[in-house]
């Protein structure tokens, strides 16, 4: 079964909920970089596990992210599904993606495979990013075996924000999220072209 992509919203019925002010702009990694000019040290995220970024580190991260993200072949107006834990990694990949224009999916950590994979095939997301310790290989099976040929080259990244490297494979690919404390320069370097 294929499922269509959701739309991308006109951009008169995006100006319409933007003067009803059910929409604002501009997007929120605007704002995250506005506040990084003007309050750098301010605290900007804070996780369960007492790890704290400020605007200026955030910010850069973001822009970091952004760089991987396009890296790995997305372009404004793809989905993506995040079912991640509620650390600083799922604000920063839904920043970054709203940096770069991408349609971020977002599911509870709690998620199993079956639903990830309906929300893939709903959204015809491109990249499921997902909490370490859900079933990768699992969410993969479904997405290879399923009869979409669109499906063939979607990217299951695992997200460990505790060692912030970890690795996924998708039809031969293999990808690391390199996660937050790499993005902000104690690890992977990649550059910030955005």
């Amino acid at each position: 079964m294929t499922f269509a992509k959701p739309p991308i919203v006109e951009d008169s019925l995006r100006q319409k909920y933007e003067n009803l002010g059910y929409w604002s702009r501009p997007p929120l990694a605007l704002h995250v970089e506005e506040h990084a000019s003007k309050h750098p040290s301010n605290l900007a995220v804070t996780d369960g596990s007492g790890n704290e970024l400020t605007y200026q580190e955030f910010n850069n991260a973001v822009i970091a992210a952004t760089s991987w993200f396009k890296s790995n072949g997305l372009l404004a107006g793809d989905s993506v599904v995040f079912a991640l834990r509620n650390e600083i990694d799922y604000a920063l990949a839904h920043v970054a993606a709203s940096r770069m224009g991408l349609i971020s999916v977002m599911l509870s950590a709690r998620e199993g495979k079956n639903d990830i994979f309906y929300a893939q095939q709903k959204t015809g997301a491109k990249m499921i990013l997902v909490s370490a310790g859900k079933n990768v290989k699992g969410i993969q099976d479904l997405i290879e075996t399923s009869n979409s040929t669109d499906n063939k080259n979607v990217l299951v990244v695992e997200v460990d924000s505790e060692i912030s490297e970890t690795s996924a494979t998708s039809q031969n690919r293999s990808e690391i999220w390199p996660g937050w404390r790499a993005f902000m320069g104690t690890g992977v370097t990649i550059a910030a072209d955005m």
